[in-house]
């Protein structure tokens, strides 16, 4: 895959920092907050020679409604739009992850009277992917929307709109074959508001590009590994080690912050502290992206802090261990997404 103008990995250090005093030795031990960005595996993956893809739209013919007006339940009786591949091909190079994606500007099935999902045929696909300059293509096979506007004040302008959706998805290859597996997305969305003096009931364009929009960020998640926000943390106390790795950390130095906590842990003769500054340690690689390395540190972090007593320091590096333990073993998958 392609991957743009992303990076892989962004931290910020919280502004708020905790500070812990243990009363046993009087001394104070700080810890410092961060978030990461760190990247989700995809629940599904392309061949690494597809970066250019074409959506196209092989829905039914729907009879749709101008509009919904009114102060009465209105059903929203199966439409669809064609619009939906256009959205679609937008959001999904939003994601800069594929090198290019289009729309097919033909509807596949106008006219066909045919009611009912019907899949494209290997020469179709095959064809339309030479049409288009495609790797691939992913079929829109349905896309349904049924809800009901209601009403639910006749005094005053106040509506509350559910609609469910639902959107069958085939992606095939260029020479015509079926890449598995067929992607079904359902969901209902929940709309509501209050304008007081104001006809506040929105048009079926407005209903359906929004919901589009919802439904096509769903889809392309499925295929994109995206960044989720996750907590870290690391700690600091009296050392002159520990305290010059914390200053690296805020700057985003962490190779520099690597070496003085390595120092720290070499040179400090209490467990609890030494527990801490492998924790550090760990952290600091998991910030230059050596999860082995990490894993290894939080490791000896374990080791040190079942040396001693502090129940919470235990918890603590047994948390972050299970979480590099889980990102250690999803990261082949990541990194054969990712083009690594």
């Amino acid at each position: 895959m392609m991957i743009e103008s992303v990076k892989r990995q962004s931290i910020k250090i919280i502004v708020a920092t905790l500070i812990m005093v243990s009363v046993a030795s009087c001394q104070t031990t700080q810890v410092h907050y961060l978030e990461m960005d760190v990247y989700s595996v995809a629940k599904r993956s392309f061949p690494q020679n597809i970066v250019n893809m074409t959506v196209v739209d092989n829905t039914k013919d729907l009879l749709v409604n101008d509009s919904l007006k009114g102060n009465s339940e209105i059903p929203i009786e199966n439409v669809a739009t064609g619009q939906f591949a256009e959205i679609l091909k937008d959001t999904i190079n939003r994601y800069k992850y594929f090198n290019e994606i289009t729309a097919y500007p033909h509807r596949v099935r106008a006219g066909d009277g045919i009611n009912g999902a019907k899949l494209l045929t290997a020469e179709q696909a095959s064809e339309i992917c030479a049409e288009m300059d495609a790797d691939a293509l992913i079929s829109i096979d349905m896309y349904d929307l049924k809800g009901q506007i209601y009403s639910i004040n006749s005094h005053t302008p106040s509506y509350a709109i559910e609609i469910d959706a639902s959107c069958g998805i085939c992606m095939f290859a260029s020479d015509g074959k079926i890449i598995p597996p067929p992607i079904l997305v359902r969901d209902t969305f929940y709309m509501g508001a209050y304008v007081p003096g104001q006809d506040i009931v929105p048009t079926y364009d407005q209903i359906s590009q929004n919901v589009a929009s919802l439904m096509a960020k769903k889809i392309a998640e499925q295929w994109i590994p995206r960044l989720e926000t996750q907590e870290r943390w690391f700690y600091s106390f009296a050392s002159q080690n520990i305290n010059k790795g914390a200053k690296a950390a805020d700057e985003g130095d962490w190779a520099n912050a690597e070496t003085a906590w390595v120092a720290a842990f070499e040179s400090e003769p209490s467990e609890a502290k030494r527990a801490r500054a492998a924790f550090n340690v760990a952290l600091a690689n998991e910030c230059l992206d050596d999860l082995e390395r990490a894993n290894k540190w939080i490791g000896i972090a374990m080791e040190e802090a079942s040396k001693q007593k502090d129940m919470y320091l235990k918890i603590d590096v047994q948390k972050y261990k299970q979480i590099l333990e889980a990102r250690l073993k999803l990261d082949p998958k990541l990194k054969e997404q990712l083009g690594l």
